[in-house]
């Protein structure tokens, strides 16, 4: 792999001690390593751990004497940028724009540079699935920062559930995947937009005819694809199971939604590649006859009504 110049930016979880692993096997690769934390990261593993690692002074404090530029020198510097581990902490004040410690405000200072800005979560189930942190994952997502998976085992809490970090040989193949994939400050990755879930026609107010698919496979290759580097727009069926690590989503219900949305997004940007594992209903309710039943009542049919269904076929 071509040497690279990384930028490690550590928050105090107990996963620093294996984040540390990153930083030596980088270094042993022939990357160059600058490593900043924020304080809490002290109560975790020392400065002198982290320096003897990299070979270089670690920032913790951006205001001090002869570092005060460093937030902006270093951001230069760096080819990409990689947060491990990342708290819930963390990626809840890179998403609402803080920068008032070392990480935020080197993050800030690289982002719009072309490098790779890659976030790798550690922390409790229930912190990974508390709404603000969920929310802040996809705002970063949005914004075009790599947000890596967690993985299901044994906290450090002792309890079991999603939120571990990632291992390191994980991580490394991972993060060198997405390294290689930028090139000369130009990301290599693709633009694609995946459709997937199942269209739903009107029949009234609470009926619909439908497709059962749950949007499970097209949400599995968009993550995929997502953590591979290339930047996903989904669009996906309100009840379809929705992927995590996209740049950007929309949700359709009938087809004409669908093909709107579809208008509206490839007028809005050229893609390099469209997969369609959307279900789309071959038909739509072109007329309903409810012979000489009671007919509908706030927009439902009654349930001992009999009902003729005219279908008409979609383009």
């Amino acid at each position: 792999m071509t040497p690279r110049r990384i930028l490690h930016l550590m928050s105090g979880s107990i996963a620093c001690a294996k984040a540390t692993g990153l930083t030596s096997a980088w270094v042993k690769a022939g990357h160059e390593v600058r490593v900043a934390t924020t304080a809490s990261v002290r109560q975790f593993v020392g400065h002198a751990t982290l320096e003897g690692f990299c070979g270089h002074p670690v920032l913790s404090d951006a205001f001090n004497p002869g570092q005060v530029m460093d937030h902006i020198n270093w951001a230069r510097w760096a080819d990409v940028v990689v947060a491990a581990p990342a708290t819930s902490n963390l990626i809840n004040r890179l998403a609402a724009g803080l920068a008032d410690d070392a990480p935020t405000a080197l993050w800030q200072a690289a982002w719009g540079r072309g490098c790779p800005m890659i976030v790798v979560p550690a922390m409790n189930a229930r912190m990974w699935a508390y709404p603000a942190t969920r929310d802040s994952v996809a705002r970063l997502a949005s914004w075009g920062a790599h947000v890596l998976p967690t993985a299901d085992g044994d906290l450090a809490c002792g309890e079991t559930g999603n939120g571990r970090m990632l291992e390191v040989d994980d991580l490394l193949r991972r993060i060198g995947e997405l390294m290689e994939a930028t090139r000369d400050g130009t990301t290599a990755g693709l633009r694609v937009l995946v459709t997937g879930g199942g269209t739903r026609e009107p029949i009234d107010s609470v009926r619909f005819i439908g497709n059962a698919s749950t949007g499970r496979t097209a949400a599995t290759l968009a993550e995929v694809l997502a953590d591979a580097g290339h930047r996903v727009t989904w669009l996906g069926a309100a009840s379809a199971v929705r992927p995590e690590r996209v740049a950007k989503s929309e949700s359709f219900v009938t087809y004409a939604d669908l093909a709107a949305s579809l208008r509206g997004l490839l007028a809005e940007q050229a893609y390099d590649a469209i997969v369609h594992a959307a279900a789309v209903s071959d038909f739509s309710v072109g007329g309903i006859d409810a012979g000489d039943g009671p007919g509908r009542t706030g927009g439902k049919l009654h349930s001992t009504a009999g009902v003729r269904l005219d279908l008409t076929p979609n383009p």
